[in-house]
C-alpha cells in the first residue's frame, strides 16, 4: 500500500496543469512583446539619430577644412574629382572612417549611412552613384546637385545661411529609393515641391505619415526627431501657393535662404 501511495505521489504534471502552465506562458508574452518590440525601436531610433550626429559632425569639419564651403551632394557636371557624391567625399577625405570610398560610392560595410529601422536596405549594403544604400538625404539648397539648377550650382558656403541651429541639412529617406539625391524647396517649382512630401520618410514613434517621427540633422551639427507633418509642411505651404511657405527657414529658398 505505502508502495503505491508514493508511486502515486511522484506522477507528472497533468495535461489540466500542462494547458495552465502554456496559457500563463502565453499570457506573459502577449503583455511582454509589445514592450521588448517599442524598447527595440527606441533603441534603433537612438542608433539612427547617432548615425546621423556622426554625418552632421564629418560635414563640419569639411567646412572648416575648406573655408566655409559644404560638401555638394554631387559636383558640377563635367568636374572630375577623385570622389563625387557626398557619402563618397565624407569617406574618401578621411571625415568617416567606414567602408572604402569610390569616385561615386562607398563600398559596405558602411553602417553609419543607415538607420537600423530602414527595413529596405541591409546593414552591409554598398552606397552607389545614385546614392542607394544610404537612408539620408540631404536639403538642396544647402548641398545641391548641379544639374538641377540653371545655371549650374556648385558648392555653397554655410555663412550664407542664417539660424544655423533650425535649418535642416539631411533626414531620412528609403535607402532603397532609386535615386535619394537631395530634396527641398529649392530650385522652386511643383516637381522640388512633390519631392520632398514624397521622399521623406518617418520610422519612428507610430513609423508612419500619421504622427510618425524622422530624424533630422541640422546644420549647426545638432539632432533632433521630427514629426513627418512638420517636415514637409514648407512643401505644401508652397504647393498651395503660399506667399512665405516656410517662415522657420527649415528648408529655405534661393529667394530668402
Amino acid at each position: 500500500m505505502n508502495d503505491r501511495r508514493k508511486h502515486d505521489d511522484s506522477r507528472g504534471f497533468t495535461l489540466v496543469e500542462l494547458l495552465v502552465v502554456i496559457g500563463i506562458v502565453a499570457v506573459l508574452l502577449a503583455i511582454l512583446l509589445p514592450t521588448l518590440s517599442r524598447v527595440r525601436q527606441a533603441g534603433n531610433a537612438v542608433t539612427c539619430a547617432a548615425n546621423l550626429r556622426q554625418i552632421g559632425q564629418a560635414v563640419l569639419l569639411y567646412v572648416q577644412d575648406n573655408r566655409g564651403f559644404l560638401p555638394p551632394s554631387e559636383p558640377l557636371l563635367g568636374e572630375q574629382l577623385p570622389f563625387g557624391r557626398w557619402p563618397s567625399i565624407l569617406v574618401g577625405a578621411g571625415y568617416l572612417n567606414v567602408g572604402t570610398a569610390d569616385q561615386f560610392g562607398v563600398t559596405g560595410p558602411a553602417s553609419v549611412f543607415k538607420c537600423p529601422s530602414d527595413a529596405t536596405i541591409s546593414a552591409d549594403r554598398a552606397v552607389n552613384v545614385n546614392f542607394e544604400g544610404t537612408s539620408f538625404i540631404p536639403n538642396g539648397l544647402l548641398m545641391p546637385r548641379s544639374i538641377y539648377y540653371n545655371p549650374h550650382r556648385g558648392p555653397q558656403s554655410i555663412w550664407r545661411f542664417s539660424y544655423l541651429d533650425r535649418r535642416l541639412l539631411m533626414t531620412e529617406k528609403d535607402g532603397n529609393l532609386q535615386y535619394g539625391g537631395p530634396i527641398g524647396l529649392s530650385p522652386a517649382g511643383a516637381p522640388s515641391y512633390q519631392r520632398l512630401i514624397n521622399n521623406v520618410r518617418p520610422r519612428h514613434g507610430r513609423g508612419d505619415r500619421n504622427g510618425g517621427l524622422a530624424n533630422v540633422l541640422f546644420a549647426d551639427g545638432h539632432v533632433t526627431p521630427m514629426t513627418y507633418a512638420e517636415i514637409i509642411r514648407p512643401a505644401q505651404q508652397a504647393l498651395a501657393g503660399a506667399s512665405d511657405p516656410d517662415p522657420q527657414r527649415l528648408w529655405g529658398r534661393d529667394a530668402d535662404r
